[in-house]
This record gives C-alpha cells, structure tokens and sequence, in this order.
C-alpha cells in the first residue's frame, strides 16, 4: 500500500521521461511543440536570467533553433544521472565550458536542473545559475 504524499516508482519513471523528453525537445533541438507538450503555461522559473511561464521556453526554444547572429552557442549538455523522488526529478549533466581566465580554453563544468511535475506537466524548476548578461 503506497503511504499518502508518496509518489509510486512507475510516476517517478514517468515523470523522469517527461522531463528528458522536454530536454531533448526544447534544450537540444528547440522544439517549440516539445515546451507545449510538457510543461505548464504558468511554468514558474527560479533561474535569474529567464523569466517564468511556458512563453520563455518558448522564446528558448526559438533561440536554440536559430540563434542570433553573434549570439554565444553554449557547449552541449550530456545528461549524466537522473534522480526522482516523489514529485521532483534532477538532472546532472555535463557540458564544455568557457575558461573565464583563457577564453580560448574550454573545461567540462557540471550541474543540474530540478524539476517539478504535477498531472504530467513540468511546472517548476531550480538549477545552479549565476546570474549573466540578459539573452531575452
């Protein structure tokens, strides 16, 4: 019998799917339809450089398909581990990253997003972000 508030592993699964289906849609190829499918129109935001709700995703996803000219394309990010535990899924992920003392180098900097789900949606997410110039 599943004690109440607890999440059962076969929604944690789902909701771990839901989450990298997201990424790879909207993170890795910028598709608009994967932001509508699987996160909430009042998606909140707690990252400093994005604003909140699906529109920002949206406007991501526009960026990632075609970014603007001159526009500094980040280092692709490889998931490394997914965690879920009751309504929360996190993602560690690596991805090349700008030397701030030799901007010709690169490094493999770590971190990871959060997430929170409810019905199936993703309507909340937290990651490590410092705050940067404004892209949007």
């Amino acid at each position: 019998m599943q004690q109440p508030g607890k999440t059962s592993q076969t929604e944690q699964e789902r909701n771990v799917a839901i989450v990298l289906a997201m990424w790879e849609g909207v993170i890795r190829n910028g598709d608009r339809e994967a932001a509508l499918r699987y996160v909430h129109p009042d998606y909140i935001q707690h990252n400093v450089n994005m604003p909140s709700g699906r529109d920002a995703l949206l406007r991501l996803a526009d960026i990632v398909k075609d970014p603007p000219e001159g526009f500094p394309v980040p280092g692709y990010k490889t998931v490394l581990y997914t965690m879920a535990q009751d309504d929360r899924v996190i993602v560690i992920w690596d991805q090349p990253q700008r030397d701030p003392e030799n901007p010709e180098e690169t490094y493999v900097g770590q971190a990871f997003d959060m997430f929170r789900l409810e019905d199936g949606l993703i309507v909340e997410h937290w990651d490590d972000t410092r705050k940067t110039k404004p892209w949007m």
